[in-house]
């Protein structure tokens, strides 16, 4: 009997990406665009808005269940962020 419960785990690699939907291309420009910024800052916040993003919809696709997500650490030039999000809105 095959158990339909297990976890199946998912490695992407970067390769992957071009066989992927186009629109990822689309998706993955305007994170670019709006990352491209000189001020540490500035890129950080931006970083944290595509974060928030990526999670509200997966949550808004019912795929994700929390209302948070991990951590995320960022190196921008000689500075660290990191990047909370405690809630989901």
């Amino acid at each position: 009997m095959i158990d339909d419960t297990a976890k199946t785990i998912i490695r992407p690699t970067a390769e992957a990406l071009s066989h992927a939907d186009p629109t990822l291309f689309e998706m993955i420009r305007y994170i670019r665009h709006v990352l491209d910024r000189h001020d540490p800052a500035e890129i950080a916040h931006n970083a944290a808005l595509v974060y928030l993003a990526m999670f509200t919809a997966f949550r808004d696709a019912k795929l994700l269940e929390l209302d948070w997500a991990p951590s995320l650490s960022l190196d921008i030039g000689d500075r660290e962020f990191e990047i909370v999000i405690s809630e989901v809105s």
